[in-house]
């Protein structure tokens, strides 16, 4: 898995400077679908580590994550003075055609998510309208593309601290069925999930998502495959961290919200 964080301070020259004053930050953790380059979130500017040889998979999709990685930078706003609220918002989508050996087994049990649905209209965890939202230009970039599809853009304001998990779920449901094991045709969501936080040092973002992809035959529907997403992320306020799979991909952003904003959003 990979990771775009744009860093809270720093003086380099990056993709763009529109709000933001310093270089942004691509780092990939160990492991067989890591990739990119890797830096060290404390190192700032006094060093970086060599980057791994990129894998082929990687060579492929770089040049999209700079073209996701040039849209945020564009749309990136200083951050406002602290305060007791803080905004999350979640950009997910999923690669077309996601490579089969990275679903799950069809003996695996599907995840238990309990996480609460967010409400409409008010202060907090509740949905915020599509103006409130910063990942705009990047939601409307992954739409455009041929290789991705947008499956969730949300985001919601809490109170900072708060730890109560927020389920992530799409709108479209995928139908499936296997006559040949006697089961019937049965109706889930294309995507499910928990998003969790908790309260350090930094902020811990942990995802937990389940993309459901139909599997096709003879124009029929003839069962699912499933690819599974869970990774934890530390992340400062006012970062953007981008966090990959083979089937799907996760851009999450958390910030702290001024009074006025706050105010503004809370009484719609």
């Amino acid at each position: 898995m990979s990771e775009f964080r744009r860093g809270a301070a720093g003086a380099g020259a990056g993709l763009g400077t529109a709000g933001w004053g310093e270089s942004p930050k691509l780092a990939g953790n160990a492991g067989p679908s890591a990739h990119a380059l890797t830096e060290d979130s404390q190192a700032g500017a006094t060093g970086r580590r060599r980057a791994p040889a990129p894998s082929p998979q990687s060579r492929h999709f770089r040049p999209f994550l700079w073209v996701i990685a040039a849209l945020m930078l564009a749309f990136a706003t200083t951050a406002p003075a602290q305060s007791s609220r803080i905004q999350i918002e979640v950009l997910v989508f999923a690669y077309n055609n996601p490579d089969s050996g990275s679903a799950l087994s069809p003996a695996d049990a599907d995840p238990d998510y309990s996480g609460m649905l967010l409400g409409e209209g008010g202060a907090v965890y509740s949905a915020l309208p599509r103006e409130a939202l910063k990942l705009g230009g990047a939601h409307d970039a992954l739409a455009r593309n041929a290789r991705t599809r947008t499956l969730l853009h949300v985001g919601w304001q809490q109170d900072a601290g708060g730890t109560r998990p927020v389920r992530l779920r799409g709108r479209a449901e995928v139908s499936s069925s296997d006559p040949e094991r006697g089961a019937l045709a049965t109706t889930h969501p294309e995507l499910d999930g928990d998003l969790r936080l908790r309260f350090g040092r930094g902020v811990e973002v942990h995802v937990d998502a389940l993309l459901r992809v139909e599997s096709r035959k003879a124009g029929r529907a003839n069962g699912e495959q499933r690819f599974r997403l869970n990774s934890k992320r530390i992340v400062n306020y006012g970062e953007l961290h981008y966090i990959d799979h083979p089937a799907l991909g996760i851009i999450v952003r958390v910030d702290r919200v001024d009074d006025a904003g706050a105010d503004a959003t809370g009484s719609q």
